[in-house]
């Protein structure tokens, strides 16, 4: 009790405060959003069951992405799956899609500045930083919920 009573008490002249920052060394890029939606496309389409190659799935999700499910329709039906399951496929997919477009911000093909990018905040008072933070608000997830999905495979 002596030791934490000097030490580390709040209230005690001989506590010690420390205060660790570590900065990584390697410059941190943003993943591109249309390389993002094209793997959680093809993802997505792994997980309903479709075997489908990488590549082409790709290729069906570049472009304009108000026309995504209807060439991901087409490729799954060219390669061979019953119309009937996959349009109920892209009707569990449209919301899922829907959310990821948005969460990514892909208008068209073209990358738009997300407002929730991660900046770097350099704190020397601390009392000051803590009076800019706002209370009440209550949290949110980084990404929009519609974004997840199950998936009854498992994962490592």
């Amino acid at each position: 009790m002596s030791f934490y009573n000097r030490c580390i008490h709040p209230s005690s002249p001989h506590r010690s405060v420390l205060s660790v920052h570590v900065k990584s060394r390697i410059e941190h890029q943003p993943p591109d959003p249309a390389q993002q939606l094209a793997d959680n496309v093809r993802l997505f389409v792994a997980n309903e069951g479709y075997d489908i190659p990488p590549p082409e799935v790709a290729e069906a999700v570049k472009g304009d992405s108000s026309l995504i499910p209807q060439n991901l329709y087409a490729l799954i039906v060219k390669h061979g799956y019953n119309k009937d399951r996959v349009a109920k496929s892209m009707a569990k997919g449209a919301e899922i899609l829907n959310a990821q477009i948005a969460a990514n911000a892909v208008v068209n093909g073209k990358n738009v500045a997300s407002s929730r990018a991660i900046k770097e905040v350099k704190v020397d008072d601390i009392h000051k930083f803590r009076s800019t933070l706002k209370l009440g608000e209550k949290p949110s997830p980084v990404l929009p919920l519609e974004t997840f999905y199950e998936s009854h495979l498992p994962r490592l």
